[in-house]
């Protein structure tokens, strides 16, 4: 193969490669942490952030004092201990769990906790316990949805009431919902499937096919709280929370990790058949943690092979 011809297939693999790396250098600290000085700091968030930073997270596992990143800078904290916003809160969480109950498939990289349900269930509470925290202090900025209007009139101007959301189990928006609504959703639907799976004796101490789900669903969680917090405060936090979330869904793993739920999914319902539930559940979530891996790792093999 001429040289010049395998520059492309090169340059893909690197870019395979870069774009892990970005990603793993992009969680905690960097460009975020000076944009919202602490005078800014919208009501409600950090009681809600202090709501979220208990000392035991889930299934007994007590959150670390300190986290650093893959250059070792210290995620950055707020003088309670909490993290400097949500995101850096979650990623704290994650490392921790990471830790103590292992990773779905490989350490360092992968980053996705061995979750049973029940493990699941109490990581999910936390979140929706602090944000209904949140929610109580400043029901505008914490809303599910776009709010309902209030007043108006030919001397009163038109204006949107946000109730608090009261009991998270029975919240429910009463309109247009917002992002961080849409998110809370799916974050208590998969609160609901956790805590129905964990009351099957056998599942205790089996990990959870959804675990990876869970995982990414509460990053997302975490992102909207940030993204409601600071949406009227600095529109550049929003910029960047926006740049993250593309490049999060434009990572090469997550997005194979869609089209594996395509394909696990017929296999768990026919594997069901022989072996049961919940066998069946345990293959699926190692088959949809390592399926994505093997798929990118396959490319890369195949493009390296190609210029070489």
């Amino acid at each position: 193969m001429p040289k010049s011809s395998a520059t492309p297939y090169i340059a893909a693999a690197g870019a395979i490669a870069a774009t892990w790396i970005i990603e793993q250098l992009g969680q905690g600290g960097g460009g975020l942490a000076n944009l919202i000085p602490a005078q800014e700091r919208p009501t409600g968030m950090e009681t809600g952030l202090n709501a979220a930073a208990r000392e035991v997270l889930a299934c007994g596992v007590r959150r670390l004092s300190s986290v650093v990143t893959l250059t070792g800078a210290e995620i950055r904290r707020l003088p309670s201990g909490a993290g400097e916003d949500f995101v850096r809160e979650y990623f704290i969480q994650r490392v921790t769990l990471n830790r103590a109950l292992g990773d779905l498939a490989i350490p360092g990289i992968t980053n996705r906790p061995r979750l049973t349900a029940a493990c699941a269930e109490q990581w999910l509470e936390l979140w929706l316990d602090a944000f209904e925290v949140a929610n109580a202090r400043n029901p505008a900025a914490f809303a599910l949805d776009k709010g309902r209007i209030a007043g108006g009139g030919p001397f009163q101007p038109v204006r949107l009431e946000h109730p608090p959301i009261g009991d998270w189990h029975s919240a429910a928006p009463q309109g247009d919902r917002t992002h961080l609504g849409k998110v809370f959703e799916r974050v208590r639907g998969l609160y609901v499937e956790a805590k129905l799976f964990a009351a099957v004796p056998i599942a205790s101490s089996l990990v959870w096919i959804k675990a990876r789900q869970v995982t990414e669903a509460l990053e997302d969680f975490a992102g909207a709280l940030d993204h409601a917090a600071f949406s009227f405060a600095v529109t550049g936090h929003v910029m960047a929370e926006a740049v993250a979330t593309l490049r999060r869904d434009l990572h090469p793993v997550r997005f194979v990790e869609k089209a594996a739920d395509v394909v696990v999914a017929p296999i768990e319902l026919t594997l069901e058949k022989f072996v049961g539930p919940v066998l069946a559940a345990t293959l699926g979530a190692i088959g949809m943690t390592l399926l994505p891996w093997a798929v990118v790792a396959g490319a890369t093999y195949y493009l390296v092979r190609r210029a070489l």
